[in-house]
């Protein structure tokens, strides 16, 4: 068992790493849609979020960490305050993955019930598509 002022730092970063997630989950689902979105798109994203589909689950993933995402392991670990990612605690980058994607949806949902609101379609997510 480690010490416990190595778990807690260990404790510390691994929260710190869930709250960078969510920061970019929630910056993702800003981007999902735009001005120019149509109301179907809006109502096919709830549909698919409600029924755990994978056309659009899979069609807009969560931030994820990658070279080629632009966000790897390495930025988090400097942004989590560290030397280099080999420091990251084990569980802080699983940590900051599952609070992206949690984030991202309830976000992009979030998003899409509050615009068919406010134009006055239903917002259930359920009702049939075009």
């Amino acid at each position: 068992m480690l010490p416990s002022n190595i778990q807690d730092a260990a404790a510390s970063i691994t929260a710190e790493a869930v709250s960078l997630g969510r920061d970019a989950g929630k910056a993702a689902a800003s981007w999902m849609f735009d001005g120019n979105t149509p109301e179907d798109a809006y109502r096919a994203v709830l549909r698919g979020i409600d029924d755990g589909d994978p056309a659009i689950l899979d069609a807009h993933p969560a931030p994820g960490l990658s070279a080629d995402g632009g966000y790897s392991g390495a930025d988090l670990a400097r942004d989590l305050g560290l030397d280099g990612e080999d420091q990251l605690p084990p569980g802080a980058v699983t940590a900051y993955l599952a609070a992206a994607d949690q984030t991202f949806w309830d976000e992009t949902e979030r998003i899409a019930r509050e615009h068919l609101a406010g134009t006055g379609h239903a917002v259930t997510g359920t009702e049939p598509g075009p």
